[in-house]
């Protein structure tokens, strides 16, 4: 009896031992289970904090469905104003910054315009700006001409201009005529010249004043909207005395920006032909290359080559 009781004894052990692996071997497989179940959830962080589920992978081992990228929440930020450029007849507000080295280059980073209240003149024409063309054609390196200095005599006419342009004309607005009136932005392009720089040149404009445009280098596919644009203006100038100028988009380093001397040929000879007879096309951008230019980074003047633009204005103006 003690024998057959002993063996009882280890059977009921034995059976309980394998219960006892049983259960742990069970709580085991459901933990697996469920970790396996949250890896196969991919989260993402969204900017406002909140987790999105992108993905679940199911038993199946079907392919994760496709989903959208979460979109952050708008904000809104004040468009600043230019800095001055050190020339305080230099005017124009846009989100574009620049620069003025100390001999009088001009750098900028490419600018976005924002609308404003004052300009409310060809919305359907003007409504979005066409973006820069980037040329992917492989750029020659351009020759170095040390510039020669060009004189100009007429100084009676200085005093009676009204200047509107890009980065180039705040940067020449170092070395203009005293009383010349700048309306220069750096990275502008179409949008803020027909929004912003021809009301402002509309409110200064006088009998007997010189207005001179020099537009395009940082759009050089826009000129089409440029010649419409001053077209659709002359008749209002002329009529008040103003004398109208179109400056040709001048030379460039191939290859140190968006603008190519190809993509400036190009642009220069569609304004001329589609321009109104009565602007007078100045033609700077043949006597630059002829007789060389300065720049400091490819694309901005030195204020020698400033000076030689401005003075070759002043000698093809009537």
């Amino acid at each position: 009896m003690s024998s057959d009781g002993s063996k009882d004894k280890n059977r009921r052990r034995l059976i309980l031992g394998i219960l006892v692996l049983s259960l742990i071997f069970t709580v085991v497989l459901i933990c697996y289970i469920i970790k396996d179940r949250e890896q196969k959830e991919a989260v993402v962080l969204t900017p406002e904090g909140e987790h999105l589920v992108v993905s679940q992978v199911g038993e199946t081992g079907a392919e994760p469905p496709a989903t959208a990228e979460p979109v952050a929440a708008p904000t809104e930020d004040a468009a600043p104003t230019a800095e001055e450029s050190g020339a305080e007849k230099v005017s124009g507000d846009g989100e574009g910054t620049e620069a003025v080295t100390e001999s009088g280059a001009v750098t900028e980073a490419s600018a976005t315009p924002v609308p404003t209240e004052a300009a409310a003149v060809d919305q359907e024409e003007d409504a979005e700006p066409t973006p820069m063309v980037t040329a992917t054609s492989t750029p020659s390196p351009t020759e170095y001409k040390p510039p020669v200095t060009l004189h100009a005599d007429r100084e009676a006419v200085a005093g009676d201009i009204v200047f509107v342009g890009d980065s180039r004309f705040v940067g020449m607005s170092l070395v203009g005529g005293s009383s010349d009136i700048f309306i220069a932005q750096a990275g502008a392009g179409y949008y803020w010249f027909s929004q912003e720089a021809v009301p402002e040149a509309d409110s200064v404009l006088t009998e007997g004043t010189s207005l001179v445009i020099n537009m395009g280098v940082n759009d050089l596919n826009n000129a089409d909207k440029y010649a419409k644009k001053i077209n659709k203006r002359i008749d209002d100038w002329v009529s008040r005395g103003v004398k109208v100028y179109y400056l040709s988009v001048n030379p460039v380093i191939d290859g140190k920006s968006n603008a190519t001397n190809d993509g400036i040929s190009i642009f220069n000879a569609q304004m001329t032909s589609e321009l109104d007879p009565r602007v007078v096309w100045i033609d700077s951008n043949s006597w630059l290359q002829e007789n060389g230019f300065e720049t400091a980074d490819g694309l901005h003047y030195e204020n020698n080559t400033s000076q030689n633009i401005y003075n070759f204005c002043l000698l093809n103006m009537e």
